[in-house]
């Protein structure tokens, strides 16, 4: 036999491997992906060739939509809604840009200076690009009422906003592109985090696990990188997303440092993409990819090609969810859902005797046991994530937002008494939440609601996100000059240079 016949038949003999065998075990590796372990190399190597040579990746897929996609394409639904969103951030970043700890974290950045590449919102100091959106990130998480994402209970646009917002200055890109990257961060976080979800459970912060790879795809996008490269900037993203949650339980600050670190990474993973560098193509789906990673031991699978599917919607900021509370997105809707039965009720704090949470957590969950061993919380940002502390704080004020969560709300002992009454009752899942409160003269109260997963897009409330920019830019902007930022916003799309657009809006601005 010929070497050239012998060549030809051994192509098509590792050629029908890969169609059979090896397809066959790279299901098996991807739905089982703790059977990876008892693999040997080689026939770990078999599965990768199989994976490259029979099957586009979802990482590949995405890079195909992304680059692909047209401001022309989108729904004039997302338009508005990411629109709305980037009115909030706006919003939040002017009041955390007067805080004490905001100041704290960019004390150093700013001393150091560089390169005025980009704004620092609420500031208008120009640094570079990569730190002045790991600022912004840090300030649109800064006090705990930036949006949510109910899928895997991710804060969406502190990793969503903050990088398109301030790559596009940089680049001096269009508003309609400014729309469109916006678009595509919120898509490819929200997309990770719903196959992610209960992440907190596992350890991990949402928004630092996903939020590179939404910022790496918006960057890639503004730049206008081909294919390839935001593919490879795409999965260099996905692959440095981290950060745990412990902070949690012992109710430190680094939550906001997790988001700052993340968009930092994504920009500066496109960044290298863009020279070249290379990332792995089945960083969603391979053995130890995202998904097979986070999700080992759990049980859960992930319907890899509908998240091919999915990506082409590009629909991420009609799941977001504007926060009216400052406090944490677990907590959030329990408050939302007491605030019409207190004002009906016309609820005095000192006529409750208990209050309960009723929900779907196990009893013996450290959630759980956080509520039932209620222990008063030291720091701000402790009350924030402090079940107890910020439902008693709503019931005695009738209300949870910036300007409640205060150092003398930490001793108020009326707040502190309250939540330390509180109990827990878990329901099976599917069933209603809710906030029982048992009064002292033998009513019981209830304030449910059906918990919302990511199933479906959320309502606009529209009216309510205008009172919560008010509310927040009233220190930093007049009645007239909030309806210019507001105006400036709605006709984003219309200029040409966002570096422009962003000066305008800060010129409306008084000092922090």
């Amino acid at each position: 036999m010929s070497d050239k016949l012998k060549s030809n038949e051994s192509k098509i003999s590792r050629r029908t491997l890969l169609q059979t065998t090896g397809g066959a075990l790279s299901a098996m590796m991807l739905n089982h992906s703790s059977f990876a372990g008892d693999l040997s190399i080689a026939s770990q190597q078999v599965i990768v060739a199989t994976l490259q040579e029979t099957s586009q990746s979802v990482a590949s897929v995405w890079a195909d939509a992304i680059h692909n996609i047209r401001y022309a394409d989108l729904a004039p639904e997302i338009i508005k809604r990411a629109k709305l969103c980037l009115l909030d951030c706006i919003g939040v970043m002017a009041h955390t840009a007067t805080l004490k700890d905001s100041r704290t974290y960019l004390e150093r950045p700013l001393a150091i200076g560089g390169a005025h590449e980009a704004t620092v919102w609420g500031f208008n100091v120009k640094l570079p690009l990569e730190t002045a959106a790991a600022c912004n990130a840090f300030l649109i998480h800064g006090n705990e009422i930036d949006d949510s994402d109910f899928r895997s209970n991710y804060r969406p646009s502190c990793v969503s906003v903050a990088p398109p917002l301030t790559v596009a200055e940089f680049a001096h890109a269009s508003g309609r592109d400014l729309i469109l990257a916006t678009a595509i961060a919120y898509t490819v976080n929200g997309l990770l985090a719903a196959k992610l979800d209960r992440l907190q459970g596992l350890g991990f912060m949402p928004s630092s696990v996903v939020g590179p790879g939404g910022a790496a795809a918006a960057t890639a996008k503004l730049l206008k990188f081909d294919k390839e490269k935001t593919e490879w900037a795409l999965t260099l993203g996905i692959a440095s997303g981290g950060g745990l949650f412990q902070y949690y339980f012992d109710q430190t600050e680094e939550k906001k440092l997790h988001v700052a670190r993340a968009v930092r990474t994504g920009i500066e993973c496109a960044l290298i993409a863009q020279k070249g560098w290379q990332g792995p193509a089945h960083i969603v789906e391979g053995a130890a990819g995202m998904m097979p990673s986070y999700l080992r031991g759990t049980g859960r699978k992930v319907d890899y090609q509908g998240l091919k599917n999915d990506i082409a919607k590009f629909d991420g900021a009609m799941f977001v969810v504007p926060k009216f509370s400052s406090c944490s997105a677990s907590i959030t809707p329990f408050i939302d859902a007491l605030a019409p039965v207190y004002q009906r009720e016309k609820i005095q704090a000192a006529e409750i005797e208990k209050f309960i949470i009723v929900n779907d957590w196990l009893a013996d969950s450290s959630f759980v046991q956080k509520i039932l061993h209620f222990e008063p919380p030291p720091t701000i940002v402790g009350a924030q994530l402090n079940m107890n502390f910020s439902i008693s704080l709503f019931l005695n004020r009738g209300s949870a937002s910036v300007d409640d969560f205060v150092d003398a709300s930490l001793k108020d002992k009326a707040v502190l008494n309250l939540a330390a009454r509180a109990g827990h009752e878990t329901v099976a899942p599917g069933k209603e939440w809710e906030t029982r409160l048992v009064m002292r003269d033998g009513r019981v109260i209830r304030a449910p609601f059906r918990r919302s997963i990511g199933e479906r897009y959320e309502p606009e409330m529209l009216e309510r996100r205008m009172e919560k920019f008010q509310m927040l830019t009233r220190k930093r902007l007049s009645p007239t000059a909030q309806k210019a930022v507001v105006r400036l916003v709605e006709q984003v799309d219309s200029f040409k240079d966002i570096a422009g657009w962003t000066q305008n809006i800060h010129r409306l601005f008084k000092k922090s």
